[in-house]
């Protein structure tokens, strides 16, 4: 019994012993364990994670937010520009209604109605309209990094167009390439606008080094090349001004297949119908008198070298294998009635009329002599090519050129002209749309 009680007692120190123990012992061994290390630096690491991923979500979304800012202020910026009919107070109020419903995103994202200015430049008789808005973007996952909202803001700037005179107008309602500018040629058209009808994607064309400036570029279509300055704009059609010009008296022939010669000394030509054309060969000098010349069933050539004088002149041009050809290095000098049924034209093609069978064929100007063409230029249902390398039409106040299509090629400038006081020339002239477009 006495051994039992002190195995008993023996034992049970041992167990209290190891009770009071093993607490610093468990301590120790947590102490030492690295097994939840990762989770550790995981938990520590998700926080900026977090940040990042919000960050990217959050930004995304304020990019979309500021995008669909930035085009209703587009629309409103241009509908202020355009509506210069209406009072200032007005056109602001246009742009906050164009705004507002341009504005999809609005149920979850509130911005105040943009501020609008408007600006007038008496040097040109424009306006500058500058419209802008910010607003500010709730977060969903920055957050954690205690940032409650991105700032949005936008601004945009649109001009006044007024409608300008049309210099060139080409009426083809399909063609590619309507109204086309080749290589290395300059077409400075002053003061005026360059028109094509064509409802086709490249209805205006720039290629090469060419280079064009306008007032306005205006197509039914689209454009290509970014050598346009301004940058073209979608306009609607533009229709024949001339469509009802009344025909001279085309019946009969008072000469035939006339030809100017160098020998001889200088000629004079008088109005009629002349059948099968006229042709002013190399070094002829001949002179026009006042009146209508109708080219009937043949071409006009000025050929290189020759000198073409007149004043008050109007050819009009009918029946098959009829154009207009004027080869570099003549001197012409032409210009057109300043009263009468064809004041202010100088060529005229009838629209029935069939500019040849032969491929290729088309009316075609030829710079580098000394060329000075006062009037209208209109051949309704035949192209015309303007080419050369040498300057022209810069001393040619009035000379807009209305036609099927029309190419400018060569490498000098080709300067178009509409100053109807400098030319005394006053017919009713094609005119551009009224509208604006963005500055960027």
């Amino acid at each position: 019994m006495q051994h039992f009680r002190t195995r008993f007692e023996s034992e049970a120190r041992f167990v209290m012993k190891n009770r009071i123990r093993q607490p610093a012992h468990e301590i120790k061994r947590f102490w030492r364990n690295r097994s939840g290390a990762t989770a550790i630096i995981f938990g520590l690491t998700l926080i900026p994670i977090l940040g990042l991923l919000g960050a990217a979500i959050d930004y995304s979304r304020s990019l979309g937010v500021r995008t669909e800012m930035q085009g209703a202020l587009d629309a409103a910026a241009l509908a202020v520009a355009s509506a210069t009919n209406l009072t200032e107070d007005k056109r602001i109020e246009l742009g906050e209604k164009i705004f507002g419903a341009s504005w999809s995103t609005k149920a979850f994202v509130s911005v105040p109605m943009p501020a609008i200015s408007i600006d007038y430049d008496s040097s040109t008789g424009e306006d500058t309209v500058t419209v802008s808005a910010d607003s500010s973007v709730e977060t969903a996952l920055l957050g954690v990094m205690k940032i409650d909202e991105i700032d949005v803001a936008a601004v945009s700037t649109a001009v006044t167009i007024k409608a300008a005179p049309i210099c060139l107008l080409a009426l083809n309602k399909t063609a590619e390439k309507a109204v086309e500018i080749q290589g290395g040629a300059t077409l400075n058209s002053i003061g005026c606008a360059v028109h094509a009808n064509s409802n086709h994607d490249d209805a205006l064309y720039a290629s090469g080094s060419s280079d064009a400036t306008a007032e306005q570029f205006c197509a039914v279509g689209g454009y290509e090349g970014n050598n346009f300055t301004p940058k073209p704009k979608t306009c609607g059609y533009v229709e024949d001004p001339y469509k009802d010009l009344v025909a001279p008296n085309t019946s009969g022939c008072d000469h035939n297949n006339t030809k100017i010669k160098k020998q001889g000394g200088p000629k004079t030509l008088t109005p009629g119908v002349y059948c099968g054309g006229i042709d002013v060969q190399t070094q002829a000098n001949v002179t026009f008198n006042p009146g209508v010349y109708v080219v009937k069933d043949g071409a006009l050539t000025f050929a290189s070298g020759s000198t073409v004088t007149g004043n008050g002149v109007t050819f009009y041009f009918t029946g098959i294998n009829t154009r207009l050809t004027v080869i570099s290095s003549a001197t012409v000098n032409l210009s057109a009635p300043t009263s009468g049924t064809y004041e202010g034209f100088i060529f005229i093609q009838d629209p029935l009329s069939n500019p040849g069978q032969l491929t290729g064929q088309q009316n075609e100007i030829q710079g580098g002599g000394s060329i000075q063409i006062v009037g209208t230029i209109y051949f309704p249902t035949q192209p015309i090519t303007i080419t050369g390398n040498g300057a022209f039409g810069i001393n040619s106040p009035l000379m807009p050129v209305i036609a099927d299509t029309i190419t400018v090629s060569g490498n000098g400038v080709k300067t178009i002209q509409v100053d109807q006081s400098a030319a005394n020339m006053w017919q009713d002239l094609p005119k551009s749309a009224d509208g604006a477009r963005l500055i960027y």
